[in-house]
């Protein structure tokens, strides 16, 4: 009995040494020089992939309004698994999502073996889709373009549709009998812009007499930091040559579209140098920056443009570009 009792007294202290030590733990070192990499890579990436208002420099637009999807050209299945994939990484990046069933779409993704008579159809129909429609070249360049409506909207509660200065333009000489730029504004806001020509995932668009219409008038905030105006996301269309993707998986086309649908990232072919899902469909470019899922960048992108505040401000890129540093940095120590 003795013997036993000083067996346990001796190997007790060995066995919980053991079971402590069998499990360490290490704190990760995050040094300033991989701050400063994730800092460039940011601001790199954001320049390289999003594209600013017309109105707006630096400021880029997101969804304020809930995104609702809808898949055209594809089978059942296929349309069901990339909408819910949409629709999950905006949950996860904090883009407000359409609960509805159904619910109006304001994302269409169009799969067709014929993508530049598709894009034609919509330009002579919804020139506002396309902006500019006739008064700009539009021609399908990529396997998978993406097309993005967007509003400038002040602090009354008009939104209107941020058109190029050059499209307004020309749109104002009425050369084919339409009149100024196309105006759109949120009913809910209770502004009136005139005759309701179609409506945009809830928005009512216009066309009114004169460019000075689509001016907006905004109330001054007595500030540097505060454009007065702010970007806001209305309407994406995606174009896909069906040729192009024949055997490509779901779940990486789900991905692409997702990335797509929640930024205002228009397809340029250019290889992006960082890992992104931006260079699925770009050629020529090195492995090491080819994915074919989002990467922990583009998760990082996205999650910054929405943690930005909905007020307009000044400053919005560098917020991104702090957010998304501070995102990397996250997924590195943990």
């Amino acid at each position: 009995m003795r013997s036993m009792i000083l067996a346990a007294l001796v190997l007790g202290p060995i066995a919980a040494f053991a079971q402590t030590a069998a499990t360490p733990e290490f704190e990760t070192v995050y040094s300033d020089a991989q701050r400063a990499a994730d800092q460039d890579l940011s601001r790199r990436f954001i320049q390289g992939v999003l594209a600013p208002g017309y109105s707006f420099e630096d400021q880029y637009a997101k969804w304020m309004r809930p995104v609702c999807s809808n898949v055209l050209g594809m089978s059942a299945i296929a349309k069901y698994m990339i909408e819910r994939r949409i629709k999950y990484v905006a949950q996860q990046v904090g883009a407000p999502v359409d609960r509805q069933d159904p619910c109006t779409p304001n994302v269409t993704i169009i799969v067709t073996p014929q993508p530049q008579a598709m894009l034609d159809s919509i330009a002579a129909a919804a020139p506002y889709l396309v902006i500019g429609g006739k008064h700009r070249q539009l021609t399908i360049t990529q396997p998978i373009q993406s097309w993005y409506t967007t509003f400038r909207r002040d602090f009354s509660g008009l939104a209107q549709l941020d058109l190029p200065w050059e499209d307004a333009a020309t749109a104002s000489a009425g050369s084919d009998g339409i009149a100024a730029g196309l105006v759109a504004t949120d009913a809910s806001a209770g502004t009136d812009a005139g005759t309701t020509g179609s409506s945009l995932g809830g928005m009512n668009v216009s066309m009114p007499n004169s460019i000075e219409g689509d001016i907006p008038r905004v109330r001054a905030q007595g500030t540097r930091l505060s454009s007065g105006v702010s970007p806001e996301m209305a309407g994406v269309v995606v174009i896909v040559d069906s040729k192009a993707i024949m055997g490509m998986s779901l779940g990486s086309l789900g991905d692409y579209f997702s990335f797509l649908a929640l930024a205002p990232s228009p397809v340029t072919g250019r290889c992006q140098n960082a890992p992104t899902i931006a260079n699925l469909m770009a050629q020529g470019c090195a492995s090491d920056v080819k994915s074919s899922n989002l990467s922990n960048v583009d998760l990082a992108m996205l999650t910054g443009l929405y943690q930005t505040p909905v007020k307009p401000e000044m400053i919005q890129r560098q917020r991104i570009i702090g957010a998304m540093r501070r995102t990397l940095e996250a997924q590195a120590t943990h």
